[in-house]
């Protein structure tokens, strides 16, 4: 177990190397950024519950659960425990500081409750039904296969997030964590046949991809943003930034993969800018990150795939 996690740091090291200066020193700004808004909170539990949400998101979308229950079998819930707490100290240290015991014991508890209630390992199986597969166009290959895999939790946060609605219009936040779980369905890139298939070129190409997916999130997500306009009229001006930011982080997660397309591969990658985008969702003055991203990446995005039209 602790050559494994040994290899997680190393793993985490490598990525941050590959992603570049620039996703290192947006994640060192996001992170001193939380660091002083904890210590500064009156209320610094309010961020507990947030890093529960990211380790519920993050432990939910994760690939590794089948070679991991090979590997530990009944002590694999004492591995996710363990990966948790060892990976979460970071975010941890500076409620320790402000001395919010209630935060750590809440964060702990929460992470505890994730890994005793998992059940999603004995459900991975690539043929399984997709529940909202009539919903969902035959030639959108990312939303088939990333609800194959991940539908569980999106359907669990989907209904959550719509019974919170009757207690508090702060539940509006779990639309940001299933937009997150929307993230690993543009981590695995199609081979070139299947890129080129329309014969369109490179710009057109991501012009067309972003309007037909962000119609599909537009129709998956408008039922929760209607009942919350509906239930609380007066929180539009919560909403409306949050809204924005949650399309500019599902556009950005598009992109991100064609700016580093490779037939055939899985883009590794694409885990640093999500946590990112994640976690700049609670910070407000960090919101216009994204969407700065979204026009770095399209610039990108287009020349990457240029080859590939051109071949």
């Amino acid at each position: 177990m602790k050559n494994l996690i040994k290899i997680r740091w190393i793993i985490i090291y490598r990525e941050l190397v590959n992603s570049g200066w620039w996703a290192c020193l947006v994640g060192l700004t996001l992170y001193v950024s939380i660091v002083i808004k904890i210590t500064n909170s009156p209320s610094p539990n309010e961020f507990s519950i947030i890093f529960s949400l990211m380790v519920f998101a993050l432990h939910s979308i994760r690939k590794d659960k089948r070679m991991l229950f090979i590997i530990f079998h009944e002590k694999v819930k004492l591995y996710y425990l363990s990966e948790y707490i060892i990976f979460s100290l970071p975010f941890i240290l500076p409620l320790l500081f402000h001395k919010d015991i209630i935060g750590i014991l809440l964060f702990y508890i929460s992470c505890f409750a994730i890994v005793l209630f998992d059940l999603s390992v004995h459900f991975i199986n690539s043929k399984k039904t997709v529940w909202l597969s009539r919903f969902i166009p035959n030639n959108n290959f990312e939303w088939i296969g990333g609800m194959r895999k991940n539908q569980y939790p999106i359907i669990g946060l989907y209904l959550f997030c719509i019974i919170i609605s009757y207690w508090h219009f702060a539940g509006y936040i779990c639309l940001g964590v299933i937009t997150f779980c929307f993230s690993v369905f543009y981590e695995d890139c199609e081979n070139q046949v299947v890129l080129t298939l329309n014969q369109l070129n490179s710009r057109n190409f991501i012009i067309d991809k972003l309007r037909k997916h962000s119609l599909q999130y537009f129709k998956l997500t408008s039922p929760i943003i209607l009942i919350y306009v509906l239930h609380y009229p007066e929180k539009w001006i919560f909403y409306l930034p949050l809204t924005i930011i949650y399309y500019a982080n599902y556009i950005l997660y598009i992109l991100n993969k064609y700016k580093s397309f490779i037939p055939n591969q899985t883009l590794r990658s694409n885990f640093i800018y999500v946590g990112l985008t994640f976690l700049g969702m609670f910070i407000p003055y960090l919101f216009p990150i994204s969407i700065i991203l979204i026009f770095v990446f399209y610039s990108k995005a287009i020349q990457n795939l240029k080859p590939y039209f051109n071949a």
